[in-house]
């Protein structure tokens, strides 16, 4: 259906001396023609390509309105009017007729809720069963990390014979639970499964021992365990070194955990478990739970 433009033609006058085919009388007319229209009026260009300059509005790809910036020299989107996005945000509670989404704000600016109107007033997206589901997360993984504690060692042991020794931890980091007794041992609080994580630094101090042999290892209720062993051979003799070992194990209340050192070898030597770089620490680990 056609539709008439409010838009009018204007035209030049010819010069008073033209002379020429019809033809050429017909480009004389056209060359000289104008639009003008009786209000305002904008045309505006279409298509997935961005205009280099400004030529009116652009409808990108036929679905959005993009605007030129005179400052940026290229197009922008269009600010839409908030009334058209149906959301705001804003410190004070809106007109829940003009909008369906309410981001509430502090007076610093800051996002403090989502909002949606309900039964007659603004309430939070975070409803009861989202909060629901939030208590249970926090309930299950709030379980994998019960009663943490590590404890470093204080001083230097010393060990001048082959023999088994049990490590001091002296220097406790942190112990919210009371489960390590700042010596050497740990003591489940309760039934459930624990990991523990140990290292330590050993250096010969005077000697020249062979078969050296030193093993690192799990204790439960004063037993080492045979299956929680990490254990270093050498020969030679020379340098530190450094064992490390984690596990995990399940424990019932009041069992108890400590770390030893087993020392073998052959000959003269004096040995040092340094206080520098050695340590445990563990916690109880999740049990069970949705998760």
């Amino acid at each position: 259906m056609a539709t008439n433009l409010p838009v009018f033609f204007r035209a030049s006058p010819l010069p008073s001396n033209f002379r020429g085919t019809p033809q050429n009388f017909l480009d004389a007319i056209v060359a000289r023609l104008s639009i003008a229209t009786e209000e305002q009026l904008s045309l505006f260009v279409t298509g997935s390509t961005m205009p280099t300059s400004d030529e009116g509005p652009w409808l990108k790809d036929g679905l959005t309105w993009w605007v030129w910036d005179s400052t940026l020299g290229t197009y922008k989107p269009q600010v839409l009017d908030p009334l058209s996005l149906r959301y705001i945000l804003s410190e004070t509670p809106p007109d829940h007729t003009l909008y369906d989404l309410w981001i509430q704000l502090d007076g610093t600016g800051k996002a403090q809720a989502i909002n949606v109107y309900s039964g007659g007033a603004w309430k939070s997206v975070y409803d009861d069963s989202f909060l629901a589901v939030l208590a249970e997360i926090n309930t299950v993984y709030g379980a994998q990390n019960q009663s943490p504690w590590k404890s470093t060692s204080g001083a230097d042991q010393n060990v001048a014979s082959a023999q088994t020794i049990t490590v001091v931890f002296g220097s406790e980091e942190f112990d919210p639970d009371g489960v390590f007794d700042g010596i050497s041992t740990f003591t489940a609080p309760e039934d459930g499964y624990y990991h523990f994580d140990t290292k330590i630094r050993v250096e010969k101090v005077s000697g020249s021992p062979t078969g050296i042999t030193i093993q690192l290892q799990i204790a439960k209720n004063g037993f080492g365990l045979n299956n929680e062993i990490v254990q270093q051979d050498d020969s030679s003799g020379t340098g530190a070194r450094t064992l490390e070992y984690g596990t995990n194990l399940h424990l019932t209340a009041g069992d108890t955990i400590t770390v030893k050192a087993v020392f073998d070898w052959t000959g003269y030597a004096t040995w040092t478990v340094k206080g520098n770089g050695t340590f445990f620490s563990g916690f109880k680990i999740l049990t069970g739970g949705a998760f």
